[in-house]
């Protein structure tokens, strides 16, 4: 009797310290904007799952790191999914990948782009060819997990002025960066994910702006703003400008903390050999020159203090240009203008279903 009765007040002493902590991280998160989101309306979850969402993923010669993004994708996204391919690197050899994935998925857009022309305008190359209701911008370095899309979209169905969702990533220069996760590598992700979806369930924060690592947005974002100013050519900084357009266009953003994505970080920077600090300085600058930032003032400050200016389309919106060079051959014919060698070692994916 003496132990059950210490086993129970045990059990009600651990329920109280983690309910007392779930208080506490709640009012921590509304201290920076978070929120639980409402009840959803009855169907509005189940449309947005089932709508098509175009994923727009830029490669740049990052072979096996860009292998291990695709497969997490097809392991772990639902399949009213199309899958749009720019890429951005010399050799070219992820045409074969894209015609593997097509092969086996029927749901692959490949875009040749010109080496050279820049992340921004091969983004906005894939952009213009998607045909979803829903957007993905995704780095090639991610690792997705499961349900990780599925969240974002349910928040964004949840809350109709939500129009551009970001997940939690393991590495980012904003709060969506989780500094506390306990898996050691990444074959460990889903298992993570699940326990971090349950303990982050309904964590949501309405912030500007998100990274451009991974995020997720209505088609009616891009319909009113454009797409990326393709002035940021490594893509550093796009994300702020595009996330701050979109905010003076009426269109909130939040994080979605049920969903975990992992972020391998800069690794287009270290393959390619660039000095990342020396990019981001070069494109913080073209940030100041653009909105007129001084170089006193902290550009985290000056998005926020910009995004409450109202929308000027003259002013704020970003042509897509040209569509790119879209892959329509069959696959048994060679690409005359991609210089593809025979030497050259193909991108390693082991499909998933």
């Amino acid at each position: 009797m003496t132990e059950t009765l210490a086993g129970r007040l045990l059990l009600d002493l651990g329920l109280r310290r983690r309910l007392l902590w779930r208080v506490l991280h709640w009012l921590r998160l509304v201290r920076l904007g978070l929120g639980t989101v409402p009840v959803p309306p009855i169907g509005m979850v189940t449309t947005a799952q089932t709508e098509l969402t175009s994923l727009v993923i830029v490669a740049q010669d990052n072979g096996d790191i860009t292998a291990d993004c695709l497969e997490s994708i097809y392991a772990h996204t639902h399949r009213s999914l199309e899958l749009v391919l720019v890429d951005n690197g010399a050799s070219g050899v992820l045409r074969a990948t894209a015609a593997t994935l097509r092969d086996r998925h029927g749901n692959v857009t490949y875009i040749r782009a010109q080496p050279g022309e820049g992340y921004a305008r091969a983004c906005n190359q894939g952009l213009a060819a998607a045909r979803g209701e829903y957007l993905g911008i995704l780095h090639d370095d991610l690792v997705v997990t499961p349900g990780w899309l599925g969240r974002l979209l349910a928040a964004m169905a949840i809350d109709p002025s939500v129009a551009l969702a970001g997940p939690a990533l393991s590495q980012s220069n904003n709060v969506q960066s989780v500094n506390l996760r306990t898996y050691g590598k990444t074959s460990e992700l889903p298992a993570f994910s699940r326990d971090w979806a349950a303990n982050h369930n309904g964590e949501i924060a309405i912030f500007k702006p998100l990274s451009g690592a991974c995020l997720v947005l209505r088609r009616q974002v891009l319909d009113r703003i454009g797409g990326l100013d393709e002035a940021f050519v490594t893509g550093l900084f796009a994300d702020d400008d595009f996330c701050m357009r979109a905010f003076r266009a009426d269109f909130r953003m939040a994080i979605v903390f049920s969903a975990f994505v992992h972020h391998c970080g800069a690794a287009a920077f270290k393959r390619l050999g660039v000095d990342r600090k020396r990019a981001s300085a070069a494109a913080a600058a073209i940030f100041r020159a653009k909105w007129g930032v001084r170089d006193d003032e902290e550009i985290a400050v000056a998005v926020q203090r910009l995004a409450a200016q109202p929308f000027d389309p003259a002013r704020d919106r970003v042509s897509l240009g040209q569509l790119g060079q879209l892959d329509d051959q069959p696959d048994d014919q060679p690409d005359d203008d991609d210089g593809l060698d025979a030497g050259r070692p193909e991108v390693r994916l082991k499909l998933i279903g």
